[in-house]
């Protein structure tokens, strides 16, 4: 082996000893002495990265970066492994594995998708767009290839056929509205109502029905979209496909020209597959999925029948009518949306609410229009409509069984070995606090009645308090020591200033302040009491001052269940159901902070305020079951509260931790935070921290 005096060398060593005693540590050091001495740093610094998430992925590095001796730059690296370690976090070890296993795999699909656009990206967008079009509101999700049910688009993880990010995000647009266009005008419902079936027999006519359909719903989307169709047949010339040949478009301007329905096209089909090659799709196609249209357009139709008739049957209630002798009719809209419909009892019109409405649009679209058997009321009892509804999952019941991030706010945290954040690793959730409607409020109200009295008056005082602005051009009484500077300016020649005034201004207020309460199960007793009358306290007070001001608690079990308790919202007004939210607060699990903090700081951004403030009430230092204790949590808050601190935000610790100061200095900083010894002397340090806070 090449003899080496590298520190670096010397480290890679002793790690490969300690972790793979198996192994020949001369297979990697000789390879690497041979790197400049910064590039040794750059590759130690990454297998310890690895090594702290699985020693196999760094020992997958060293093997592929020692035998290749792979010509990327540091840049390159760096995006290499920063993917395959949010893989790890995301999908688990084989995953990640497989991407530092295949480096030019990995390099492939990053110039493919230089300009492509990712679906989790753009997703909030076109759910915008796709709820902006007219008739049955279709839901969108991810799928590895192209398709529609006829209730969800599944679109494709990424796009990127063209070389420019804006042609792949409007391809991923014309892509949902032609599946729109595809339920809106007839597809969907023709392959139902005629129980469209593929076999050997008729392969080859499907094929071409499929073909000329996507002509006619790109005509429909022409006519009706006019503008993204102009643009994406621009993209469309640009990507080079096989043109289909005369004889198919000859057909396909006959089924345009003629306005021809599907069950037409269906016909020509037939007629003209043994004489037609079918062309390549466009770029915005997919395949018809014929079982999965049939199953879903079955189970929707007979759920939007007992919808239908329940809110009938609740319109007849309402009008007192006889359930069994009502009958409605229906009357369609002078539209150019054929969609639209009127309800009529007795030729009288019948409002329609948003969901019959909405109902209305997509049995038409099905059944072409209402049939007879839906206009008349559901009887008593004939439908449950629970078994119809939307099944919403509680936020109690998430973690009952797997772990779910259904409807959860998702935050990094910071891993300070590995030197990144493990994306969207914190699951949060804003659980609601049951009121306590026992005699705590009563009862810290007289322990502290002489303290909140003077508390009130302090404040009061701190509302209508004047600030003496100095050096003013006009005020109340002249500024002695601006007119004894002025003097000795005139003595030595100068000009005499005009600022000799003095002048009362009234303090505005401008304060917003989020108490980020322990809940903790090191809280319980007499902690949790004392947090509990520190909060009473205070509000009591900020009412008089007039600050807005919030209030949560936090706690959890491990990242997947980091809860947030609402106590009090800015939006609250401070009433009995708050101060009952008080009473409520107890102990609960562990003090995860990280996830808290920057979840309460969002809140913070969204509020207009000059000063905003974060202050947490805790008893110790951060902590949970899992690998959160010790030094990981204590970077992850560190890092937390900077990100905070950067917010514009002013995070302060008020704790009865005796052991803090090993650990406060080092997260808030010298001057943000407080120990108080004596933990009954909580409520009266907190009030008197706060008016320290904001003055």
């Amino acid at each position: 082996m090449a003899e080496s005096n590298s520190p670096i060398l010397s480290k890679l060593q002793q790690f490969l000893e300690v972790e793979y005693s198996f192994l020949d540590p001369e297979q990697f050091v000789e390879p690497l002495s041979r790197l400049s001495y910064p590039q040794q740093q750059i590759v130690l610094r990454w297998t310890a990265r690895l090594a702290s998430a699985h020693v196999q992925l760094a020992y997958e590095f060293l093997s592929r970066y020692t035998e290749n001796q792979l010509n990327i730059n540091n840049e390159e690296l760096d995006s290499w492994l920063h993917h395959a370690m949010d893989v790890y976090d995301q999908e688990g070890f084989f995953a990640s594995h497989r991407i530092i296993s295949d480096y030019q795999a990995y390099l492939h699909a990053e110039q493919i998708t230089r300009y492509g656009v990712r679906y989790k990206q753009c997703s909030s967008i076109l759910n915008h767009f796709v709820h902006g079009l007219s008739g049955r509101e279709l839901k969108l999700d991810s799928a590895d290839a192209l398709h529609c049910d006829s209730e969800t688009i599944f679109l494709p993880l990424s796009v990127s056929l063209s070389e420019n990010q804006q042609e792949n995000f409007l391809i991923y647009k014309a892509m949902i509205a032609f599946h729109w266009a595809q339920a809106r005008f007839g597809t969907h419902a023709f392959i139902y109502h005629q129980n469209i079936t593929p076999s050997e027999k008729n392969t080859t006519a499907l094929a071409l029905f499929e073909s000329l359909e996507n002509y006619r719903i790109d005509a429909m989307l022409a006519q009706h979209l006019p503008g993204l169709y102009r643009d994406l047949s621009i993209i469309q010339k640009q990507i080079q496909l096989i043109e289909p040949s005369a004889e198919f478009l000859k057909l396909s301007s006959r089924i345009m020209n003629e306005k021809l329905h599907t069950g037409d096209v269906y016909l020509l089909a037939q007629q003209f597959h043994e004489q037609l090659n079918i062309p390549t799709g466009k770029i915005h196609h997919s395949q018809f999925h014929y079982e999965k249209i049939k199953q879903i357009t079955d189970a929707r139709i007979k759920k939007e029948k007992a919808l239908f008739r329940i809110q009938l049957q609740k319109i007849t209630e309402d009008l007192k009518r006889d359930l069994n002798q009502t009958q409605f009719q229906t009357k369609k809209q002078e539209s150019s949306n054929d969609h639209n419909i009127s309800l009529q009892l007795d030729e009288l019109n019948i409002p329609m609410n948003t969901e019959l409405r909405s109902l209305s649009r997509s049995i038409i679209q099905d059944m072409q229009q209402i049939p007879e058997d839906y206009l008349v009321p559901a009887g008593p009892g004939e439908y449950d409509p629970s078994e119809y509804m939307e099944e919403e999952l509680s936020v109690e019941d998430v973690w009952k069984g797997a772990y779910h991030e259904q409807g959860a706010y998702l935050y990094s945290e910071w891993d300070f070995t590995r030197e990144l954040y493990r994306k969207n690793w914190c699951a949060v959730r804003e659980l609601e606090l049951k009121p306590l409607h026992d005699d705590f409020v009563q009862k810290t109200k007289q322990k502290y009645h002489r303290y909140s009295k003077r508390l009130r008056q302090i404040f009061e005082r701190l509302r209508d308090e004047n600030k003496t602005l100095k050096q003013q051009t006009d005020g109340d009484e002249v500024d002695i020591d601006a007119l004894v500077e002025t003097l000795a300016d005139v003595k030595k020649g100068l000009d005499m200033s005009d600022r000799l005034f003095t002048r009362k201004h009234q303090v505005e207020r401008d304060v917003a302040v989020i108490f980020m309460v322990d809940m903790s199960g090191s809280t319980k007793g007499w902690i949790n009491q004392a947090e509990r009358e520190s909060l009473l306290l205070l509000a009591e007070a900020l009412c008089t001052l007039g600050d807005r001001f919030a209030i949560y608690g936090f706690s959890g079990w491990a990242r997947k269940r980091c809860e947030i308790y609402k106590i009090k919202t800015f939006e609250d007004v401070y009433d009995d159901a708050v101060q009952a939210r008080i009473a409520a607060i107890e102990a609960k699990d562990f003090t995860r902070m990280g996830f808290a903090i920057r979840h309460l700081t969002q809140k913070l951004n969204e509020t207009d305020a000059k000063t905003r403030l974060l202050i947490t009430l805790s008893d110790g230092k951060p902590d949970d079951i899992d690998h959160y204790r010790g030094q990981y949590g204590i970077e992850d808050t560190r890092r937390a509260l900077l990100e905070c601190k950067r917010d514009g935000v002013h995070p302060y610790c008020i704790t009865i931790d005796e052991q803090a100061a090993d650990y406060l200095p080092y997260l808030y900083g010298p001057a943000a935070y407080s120990i108080v010894q004596d933990v009954t002397q909580l409520p009266l340090k907190v009030t008197d921290i706060y008016r320290k806070l904001t003055t």
